[in-house]
C-alpha cells in the first residue's frame, strides 16, 4: 500500500465510532495486526488487498483501504457509509452479504476488514469464459441470479439500497454462495447521495 502523509488525522476513531467493529479490541492498527499478502482489488476510490492476521495464522481476511487521504471530518464521514452499512445489515442477515468484523481510522486513511472471498467475482469467472470463447451455462446464471435477489431482498427489507449492482461486485465465497459487495454508493430510501463514487453508465 502507498504511504501518503494525510492531510487530515483527526483523533483515532473513538468509542461510538468503534461501534462499527464486532470485537472493540481484536483490530485497529494495520502492521501489528496484519501481514500483506496482495492487493487482490483496485478502484478510484479504494484497494482491497487480501491479508493473514498475526494474531491467529491461517485466517485470511479482505482489507479495504481508501486511498485518499481525509480532508476533514466530513470527508470520513462520507467514507463509513459503507461500513456502517454492511455492519447494519449483517446485523439482519449475512448469509448473502460479506461479514463485516472491524473498521478503523488510520494515519487519514479508512480501513474495513471483512470477509475475503476465495473465488473471486462473478466478473473474474464471465473473463476466463469469455476468453476461451465459452458460454456461461443456464444453471451458472440462475444461480448467481438467485443468490444476488436473496441478498437484494436483506438490503431492501432494511431500507437500503445498492446501487452499483455489477459483476465485480458479485463476490462467490465457500460453498460458492454469491454475496453482494462494495457499499460505497448504496444509500437509505429516500436519501440523496452527492457524490460520484460508483459507474455512470
Amino acid at each position: 500500500m502507498t504511504q501518503v502523509d494525510p492531510q487530515y488525522s483527526g483523533n483515532t476513531l473513538d468509542t461510538k465510532m468503534l461501534l462499527l467493529s464486532s470485537d472493540l479490541n481484536s483490530f485497529g492498527n494495520f502492521v501489528d495486526e496484519f501481514t500483506m499478502i496482495g492487493v487482490v482489488g483496485m478502484g478510484a476510490f479504494s484497494e482491497v488487498c487480501k491479508v493473514e492476521s498475526k494474531r491467529k495464522p491461517g485466517n485470511f481476511f479482505a482489507l479495504k483501504r481508501c486511498v485518499k487521504y481525509f480532508r476533514s471530518e466530513g470527508d470520513r464521514d462520507r467514507m463509513l457509509v459503507e461500513a456502517r452499512t454492511l455492519k447494519l445489515l449483517n446485523e439482519h442477515n449475512d448469509t448473502y452479504l460479506p461479514k463485516f468484523f472491524s473498521a478503523w481510522q488510520e494515519n487519514g486513511f479508512l480501513y474495513q476488514l471483512m470477509e475475503y472471498a476465495e473465488y473471486g467475482s462473478v466478473h473474474d469467472i464471465a473473463q476466463k469464459h469469455g476468453s476461451r470463447k465459452l458460454k456461461l451455462p443456464d444453471q451458472f446464471l440462475w444461480w448467481v441470479a438467485h443468490d444476488v435477489l436473496q441478498g437484494l431482498q436483506v438490503i431492501h427489507a432494511c431500507e437500503h439500497v445498492h446501487l452499483d449492482i455489477k459483476p465485480a461486485n458479485l463476490l462467490i465465497f465457500q460453498g460458492w454462495v454469491i454475496k453482494l459487495s462494495d457499499f460505497g454508493m448504496s444509500t437509505r430510501v429516500g436519501v440523496g447521495r452527492d457524490d460520484k463514487e460508483g459507474d455512470s453508465r
